[in-house]
């Protein structure tokens, strides 16, 4: 599968898992691509070359907000944010040895049993991973790319990986459970496979599975056409044509302040 294919893959399975389920709320459609001059300029406050199908995403869509359960891809301009480095390490620090996060692990076997052979060779592990040829998994030398407000989903390039195609390996990072893939695309492909298996599940199953992995609560999409009009104090009746609003037992729960602002 291509990037233009695994792009338009994930759009249209996060609309449909949207159209399912309104509480979801509508996705973020991502920005216009980046110029090159801006692509080039982030590269060389980076000190580094991004991989190629980075790039070529950028000049797509340069960033993509909330692409899966709160977590976006990063800009040309947040990319050079030296903040997120100090995140990620952070993040994985904190998480070392833990195995927290069953949503994620819900998740992973959800997937599993969507991909099949393909998903039995996609490895999760719990804490920093287990010793690799290239060296233990680690935050010294991980470059983030992607992380959701709370900095409990981390998508970061392993610059020691890179090959002559000058494309790299990904750490996976999310709610305690990591994984390694070989490249940006693969990591597109298990977003859209995620997302696919979300679609196999019950509703309520699926949003379970869909905010556990990371903390970002359902929004409510509100009417069309009318909007959504108060109900009165002292117990008085809606007026005709308005959208009552759910009880308590079916609202989100309110979103948790974000610790880090991602495209501002």
């Amino acid at each position: 599968m291509d990037l233009l294919d695994a792009i338009r893959r994930i759009r249209a399975l996060r609309l449909e898992l949207a159209r399912r389920d309104p509480r979801r709320g509508m996705p973020v459609a991502p920005p216009e691509g980046a110029a090159e001059e801006a692509i080039a300029c982030a590269e060389r406050r980076m000190g580094m070359r991004l991989p190629p199908s980075y790039r070529a995403l950028l000049s797509m869509h340069d960033g993509w907000p909330q692409i899966f359960a709160g977590a976006g891809l990063l800009g040309s301009r947040p990319l050079t944010r030296g903040a997120y480095l100090g995140v990620a390490q952070m993040m994985l620090e904190e998480n070392e040895g833990a195995a927290r996060g069953r949503g994620a692990a819900r998740a992973r076997e959800a997937t599993r049993a969507r991909q099949g052979e393909a998903g039995a060779q996609r490895t999760w592990f719990d804490g920093p991973g287990p010793d690799r040829a290239r060296g233990r998994m680690r935050a010294a030398g991980l470059v983030p790319f992607g992380i959701d407000p709370d900095a409990e989903t981390l998508f970061a390039w392993d610059p020691e990986t890179a090959r002559d195609d000058g494309e790299m390996d990904v750490v996976v990072w999310m709610s305690g459970l990591g994984m390694r893939l070989s490249s940006f695309p693969e990591l597109l492909e298990l977003v859209a496979d995620m997302l696919e298996a979300e679609l196999e599940l019950p509703v309520e199953e699926a949003m379970s599975v869909s905010t556990s992995v990371t903390p970002a609560p359902p929004s409510v999409t509100p009417a069309p056409t009318s909007g959504v009009r108060e109900v009165t104090p002292g117990g008085s009746r809606a007026r005709a044509g308005s959208v009552m609003p759910p009880p308590p037992s079916m609202r989100p729960a309110a979103r948790p302040v974000a610790r880090i602002a991602l495209f501002g």
